[in-house]
């Protein structure tokens, strides 16, 4: 076992072996009650770096991969801590902002009043913070996304949703076009709820990438897909009526192109599952259908293995994690249990081409020093 940092109160402490994907699906942002966590190619290299970002400081760890043979502790080199120009950080997301090369982190602080864009390339010399001008009030959640409807020949431009506005429209969503110079704003729309959990990631295998949330109601949740080819928002997919403090997860469970939809609330034992159609361009979800892990999980991530996807659960105890076969329609069944070594319990974990990586949480405070 081997610890990051005390801020981020986690120990990357277990590594299984997979089968490798012929294509690397836009990478989800996860979040936990302490932190985001993250994959992205930071350095440049054409491997996946793990990011670590602390909510309350805004601080980053990143752990550069650094070989890609079979993934061990010396895999990864493990920089220390680097400011991100926010705290109180309330959303994240990666993307090739700043140069087609490598990703960028970009944050987001709805208190701070702050959104800005952190290259880390240097392993040992990051650069500064680059602070982007968003004028709406309370920057919430942010995605870096794709507004050249040619392809993905371009830098990316932000989504950046806020909180804070005046009445009657305190909920607004901002995009800026971005031309490697500065940000420009080209939209900005009010919208019907907080937008939590926003993502960039595709509907489909080999298909557009999408700006995915769940937008907060006063009584219930619910899931959204946006295109934004047309310079706005446009929503290819909406399911209501979801729990509250909805999470969610997608991947193709059942082996089709088309991914499946999972929507679970942190601390229960029972999801929910929608598979998906497709007809002219717009996609349709079927019913809902709930289902039940049979205890409370903490985290689910998607693995990507092959033609179907896998369940990585991390569960609501301090027992282990499991890697579940789940095929969108009945029950997930277990196919191994990871437990890793923790002196508290598993909190988190990111899943990567090749290998999981397990994260625990511990209650033990350190000393301020201790990175």
């Amino acid at each position: 076992m081997q610890q990051l940092n005390r801020l981020l109160r986690a120990t990357l402490i277990c590594a299984a072996a997979l089968s490798v994907p012929t294509r690397l699906p836009a990478q989800p942002v996860y979040e936990t009650e302490m932190e985001f966590i993250t994959t992205g190619d930071f350095d440049g290299n054409g491997m996946l770096d793990v990011a670590i970002v602390d909510k309350d400081t805004g601080r980053v760890r990143i752990g550069y991969r650094t070989t890609g043979v079979t993934i061990n502790w010396q895999n990864f080199n493990w920089q220390n801590w680097v400011r991100s120009g926010v705290s109180n950080t309330t959303g994240l997301s990666v993307g090739r902002v700043t140069d087609l090369k490598h990703d960028s982190l970009v944050m987001t602080a709805a208190d701070e009043n702050r959104t800005t864009v952190l290259d880390a390339v240097n392993l040992y010399s990051p650069t500064k913070p680059v602070k982007v001008p968003v004028v709406s009030f309370g920057p919430s959640a942010v995605v870096a996304v794709n507004l050249d409807a040619v392809g993905n020949t371009s830098l990316m431009g932000l989504y950046v949703a806020s909180i804070y506005n005046p009445d009657p429209t305190p909920y607004r969503v901002a995009l800026f076009r971005n031309d490697g110079q500065r940000f420009t704003s080209i939209a900005e729309l009010p919208v019907t709820g907080e937008i939590a959990h926003a993502n960039r990631l595709a509907l489909k295998s080999g298909g557009p990438e999408f700006v995915m949330m769940i937008s907060r109601g006063d009584n219930s949740d619910s899931f959204r897909a946006e295109k934004l080819a047309n310079g706005k928002p446009e929503a290819v997919l909406t399911i209501a009526d979801l729990p509250k403090d909805t999470d969610y997860v997608l991947g193709n469970f059942r082996g089709s192109r088309l991914k499946d939809l999972i929507f679970y609330t942190s601390g229960r034992s029972e999801f929910r599952v929608a598979t998906l159609a497709e007809v002219g361009g717009q996609f349709i979800a079927s019913p809902l259908k709930t289902l039940n892990f049979g205890r409370p999980v903490r985290r689910l991530v998607t693995v990507e293995d092959g033609k179907r996807s896998r369940l990585l659960a991390v569960f609501d105890d301090r027992g282990p994690a499991e890697l579940l076969d789940f095929d969108a329609v009945n029950a997930p069944v277990s196919v191994q249990k990871l437990a890793g070594f923790t002196n508290h319990s598993l909190n988190a974990a990111v899943a990567l081409p090749d290998a999981l990586l397990l994260f625990s949480a511990t209650r033990r405070r350190r000393s301020e020093n201790d990175w």
